[in-house]
């Protein structure tokens, strides 16, 4: 055993009373999830996984506990919520432009335009970190400024979601084109309007920067994935992380190799590509909203395969995919391509501005 219980207590600051009825409840699904790791990692250590698991903050906490961690449930036809949208060819690929086999936007010639990873914690408001981190980077992409940390709970506080897409709203849950769609009107600088993880009343700060419209990329289209994250910049992406909770490095094929759900439940940051060295493996870098301590610094590496994407029927898409009401409602099941259901749902910011003080 890595880790005793006690020692995770103490560690992650947990106020169980030893003995008590909560404390050997926690306690067994720690063990179980010590069973998960261990046994994972012996599949990792022989060459049957390319990735490798930890214990961390989740480790006391149940599935649907740890749903609490994410929150996003994409709406593939959302477009009653969107304002005017760049249009995305089938087939966008520019003839004749070949794009680099490795990308990562934290590293452009020693610049880098991406903020820290953040921690989200217990409020389902992944789509609002993916969407303000996403902004942030293509501002300073674009405006030639350095990156600016915006605030996440400004569309928590503020976004409203009558039709329900991706969740009630706020800590509940929306989509990153809401966030994009309500950003005409200028999103605060993190500082002006903090981050607390929980649901507040909307507060009017000076904006930092505005986003005039967006682009989505096409729902399952790989090649339009890898040419924005290529040529663009970063991109707020949805995927299915059910299985994620343990990730701690490697290329990420799903539980020991075998694959991953697609019940899409959370929205994260593309922010490159590229080649593991070691496995030789293709993979997307993915920006993540569970702290610095989880994963490879806050990121992790998914499995990519250039023309062979698997697929999969999500046959339950109102269980965390779809709107309850009005157009972003959609149909009794969804496709969902790449490992973890990756190209389900992708979408930047354009015309960016930052308002005249």
């Amino acid at each position: 055993m890595m880790l005793q219980f006690s020692e995770f207590v103490q560690q992650f600051g947990r106020d169980y009373l030893v003995g008590s009825a909560e404390y050997i409840r926690r306690e067994s699904i720690f063990l179980e999830n010590v069973a998960f790791v261990n046994e994972h990692n012996k599949a990792f250590s022989s060459g049957h996984s390319s990735w490798s698991a930890a214990l961390n903050e989740f480790a006391d906490m149940d599935e649907s506990e740890r749903m609490a961690f994410k929150g996003y449930k994409p709406s593939p036809a959302d477009v009653g919520q969107r304002m005017r949208m760049a249009s995305s060819p089938k087939s966008p690929k520019t003839p004749g432009v070949d794009l680099p086999l490795h990308m990562d936007w934290r590293d452009m010639d020693g610049k880098s335009f991406v903020s820290p990873p953040k921690n989200q914690a217990s409020c389902g408001s992944c789509w609002a970190h993916a969407a303000v981190e996403t902004i942030e980077s293509h501002a300073a992409i674009n405006l030639n400024v350095s990156v600016m940390e915006l605030s996440p709970q400004q569309f928590v506080d503020c976004i409203q979601n009558p039709d329900q897409c991706g969740g009630t709203g706020g800590c509940e849950g929306a989509t990153a084109e809401l966030a994009f769609n309500y950003s005409l009107n200028g999103v605060a600088l993190n500082k002006d309007y903090k981050y607390t993880g929980r649901d507040g009343a909307c507060k009017v700060e000076q904006p930092a920067v505005s986003v005039g419209s967006y682009v989505q990329l096409p729902m399952n289209d790989a090649a339009a994935l890898l040419e924005a994250v290529a040529t663009v910049g970063p991109i707020s992406i949805s995927v299915a992380a059910a299985s994620w909770s343990f990730y701690s490095s490697g290329v990420f094929d799903g539980k020991h190799g075998n694959g991953c759900d697609v019940e899409v439940d959370h929205a994260v940051q593309l922010v490159g590509y590229g080649t593991d060295d070691s496995t030789g493996k293709d993979y997307w870098l993915v920006r993540n909203s569970w702290g610095p301590s989880w994963g490879e610094k806050g990121y992790i590496r998914i499995q990519r395969n250039p023309g062979n994407e698997p697929c999969a029927v999500d046959t339950k898409p109102l269980d965390g995919v779809c709107g309850k009401t009005g157009e972003c409602a959609c149909g009794p099941t969804v496709q969902y391509c790449g490992v973890c259901a990756i190209l389900s749902d992708s979408s930047y910011p354009t015309e960016l501005s930052m308002p005249a003080n």
